[in-house]
């Protein structure tokens, strides 16, 4: 009687495993990476709205080996609220590494001289001499 409890819980647990995704991405910020991740790299991968997002338990993102959040055109803090708002549910899942990919939203050809170092090394300020 054990075993065929067991094999039963086994037979329904098994599909759900089998059904899940490698990578989570959000439908509004979804870009060329997902194509990428399911066609070049062969991983399966779901989009979520933001309101799904906001349902999903921590439970729910555990099951997927990474999170991936694309924004390569610029997008503003608001369109990534919904992430600070949920990181109490989504955070604890996050086990491995985190990788950030971000743009600048300089023009092309532009530099953010406020966020990118300069080629030379900064310089040391020049004494002044005492004047009396």
């Amino acid at each position: 009687m054990k075993f065929s409890v067991t094999a039963a819980a086994a037979a329904l647990l098994l599909p759900a495993l089998a059904a899940a995704e490698d990578l989570l991405f959000i439908d509004s910020l979804e870009f060329s990476e997902y194509s990428e991740a399911i066609g070049t790299l062969g991983m399966t991968a779901k989009a979520v709205s933001e309101a799904d997002w906001r349902a999903m338990s921590t439970a729910d993102f555990a099951a997927f080996k990474a999170i991936v959040i694309a924004d390569p055109s610029c997008g503003g803090l608001s369109q990534i609220q919904f992430l600070d708002d949920t990181k109490a549910t989504w955070s604890p899942a996050v086990l491995g590494n985190m990788v950030l990919i971000a743009s600048t939203s300089a023009p092309a050809g532009r530099r953010a001289s406020s966020i990118t170092p300069s080629s030379s090394p900064p310089r040391a300020p020049r004494p002044t001499a005492a004047r009396t």
